[in-house]
């Protein structure tokens, strides 16, 4: 539960939200300090014993003692608990009379063999109270870590690299693994979607290797940077080198100088084409 609070409020700090962070922290400690509260009255509340007006005068008491029938002994009791707020017996019918306490029982009430006395409940409010609000510290917590989580695998990061970018051969770099949103989701999810909901391993890859996005560009922006630069090569009828993506994703730390070479001769070679078309 606090380990999400703080994942969360680390992750806002981190971006810049302070005041999100702050919200979070009051929210916390507010339903923090409630629980505690409520938990402590639930267990150090005392619960309330019958008045005196359910216990039976001594006059009454007498009676009720020298009599053997059953039967008498009820009357006795229906009697006594005329003018009593009662309005609940026992399973058979009778006046509910706590033998050991020698009184008769207010409704809802029953008898502790742990403290020896009547009791009748007068914690239910903070009990309720009690589940209430670790119950929606927990689901808040809970929430917040599912969020956080499924942030991640949005932006293909571990948990450590939310913290602290990977570093790549042009520089440290926390969209790195990033290839977008939908194959984010589908690298750790698979490709089908009827195992998601299921336990079982349906992820992309082994766990040892993984693509990467286009060096030093968006993965969103990658397809437009091609078509972009395809475009200008044809205008200029000048032929112009494009790093495949696939050498790009798995070839992060090989040198450009082959490109750039490669790109260098081609252009010899197209120049010295079009002189020898125009003499």
């Amino acid at each position: 539960m606090i380990t999400g609070f703080s994942s969360a409020c680390v992750t806002l700090s981190g971006n810049g939200e302070n005041g999100k962070a702050v919200v979070y922290l009051v929210a916390f400690h507010l339903f923090f300090v409630m629980f505690v509260w409520s938990y402590w009255m639930t267990i150090f509340t005392s619960p309330a014993s019958p008045s005196k007006e359910f216990c039976l005068s001594n006059s009454v008491k007498e009676r009720y003692e020298k009599e053997f029938s059953q039967e008498r002994q009820q009357e006795i009791l229906r009697r006594a608990a005329r003018d009593l707020p009662i309005y609940t017996t026992s399973a058979s019918k009778t006046v509910r009379y706590c033998e050991r306490c020698q009184l008769i029982k207010p409704d809802r009430a029953h008898h502790c063999s742990a403290c020896d006395n009547e009791l009748t409940d007068t914690r239910a409010k903070f009990h309720v109270l009690f589940l209430f609000f670790v119950s929606t510290m927990f689901f808040i917590s809970v929430l917040s870590l599912l969020s956080y989580h499924c942030w991640l695998v949005g932006k293909n990061r571990t948990t450590i690299e939310s913290f602290r970018a990977p570093t790549f051969s042009y520089g440290a770099d926390g969209n790195g693994f990033s290839l977008g949103c939908n194959k984010n989701w589908r690298q750790v999810f698979g490709d089908e979607k009827k195992y998601w909901l299921l336990p079982i391993f349906s992820s992309q890859g082994d766990g040892c290797s993984f693509p990467t996005r286009l060096v030093g560009t968006d993965p969103e922006q990658a397809s437009v940077s091609n078509q972009s630069e395809s475009a200008r090569s044809i205008g200029s009828n000048q032929p112009f080198p494009i790093k495949p993506l696939s050498e790009s994703k798995n070839r992060l730390l090989d040198s450009d100088s082959q490109w750039l070479e490669s790109g260098s001769e081609e252009g010899v070679g197209g120049s010295g084409l079009q002189k020898h078309i125009v003499d």
